[in-house]
């Protein structure tokens, strides 16, 4: 417990990090087109927060419109907390067999990446994830690809087989060039934001678990079965259990 305390005492000290997190883009708003932008701005407690926006390569959507890709900041010690959405915001995680299959994936993701899994949620129509990779070496890019890959396969799999073909029309991406692809999650990398603080951790934690309540799905966190919440509070009967290599801070 005192090494991973140690571990975000010595990343909080990266130049790169200067507080509480170091921010990459937001898929939902990455059209607009700039290259490198940092902010600084006072947190609470006076914490200086410094977020980093950098994106590169640009991807065509299916309207034709180009979109810049965020670039993630893979530095050694740092947890991550990541989100990825549904394609072109449908629910396609609205029902227990896709669910199952990320569930699957982020367990199969932690064990192929070397990652401790401290938190996520699954919501109809994205996901939360906060992760820390063990290795010094290491590129989110890879860990997002092996989580949603997989996913991907089995639910596209299965619409070919079983369901309607106005769904895989849905999810069915024409580009300019002739190509045609589909998809289930939405292009591009989401949203990723580097952790070195346990005043962050936390508040990514209870983000995550409060999701559904916000949304008005359950009452309670612990009442929503696809997330961390319920194995926090000690069950053990759960969908994914956690890492517990977390500081005893967070419970």
């Amino acid at each position: 417990m005192d090494g991973l305390l140690a571990t975000f005492i010595t990343a909080s000290a990266h130049p790169c990090a200067r507080g509480t997190a170091a921010q990459t883009n937001v898929d939902s708003g990455a059209q607009r087109d700039r290259e490198l932008e940092i902010k600084s701005r006072k947190g609470k407690n006076g914490i200086d927060i410094v977020s980093v926006h950098h994106y590169y390569i640009h991807m065509y959507l299916p309207d034709g419109t180009i979109r810049h890709r965020r670039k993630s900041i893979d530095l050694s010690n740092h947890a991550h907390e990541l989100t990825f959405s549904c394609y072109n915001g449908y629910k396609l995680l609205s029902k227990d067999k896709t669910r199952q299959w990320l569930v699957d994936s982020l367990d199969r993701a932690r064990r192929k990446h070397h990652l401790q899994l401290w938190a996520y949620v699954l919501m109809p129509e994205h996901c939360h994830v906060v992760v820390l990779p063990e290795r010094s070496e290491y590129q989110t890019s890879w860990i997002l690809e092996t989580i949603k890959k997989g996913v991907a396969r089995r639910a596209l799999n299965f619409l070919k087989r079983k369901g309607p073909s106005s769904w895989l029309e849905r999810l069915t991406a024409r580009h300019p060039s002739g190509e045609i692809e589909r998809h289930f999650w939405q292009p591009g990398g989401g949203y990723d934001r580097n952790i070195v603080t346990m005043a962050a951790l936390v508040g990514a934690v209870h983000y995550i678990h409060a999701n559904p309540v916000r949304r008005g799905l359950v009452a309670q966190p612990t009442d929503w079965e696809w997330s961390s919440a319920r194995w926090y509070e000690g069950e053990t009967d759960v969908r994914l259990k956690m890492d517990a290599t977390m500081p005893q801070l967070i419970v």
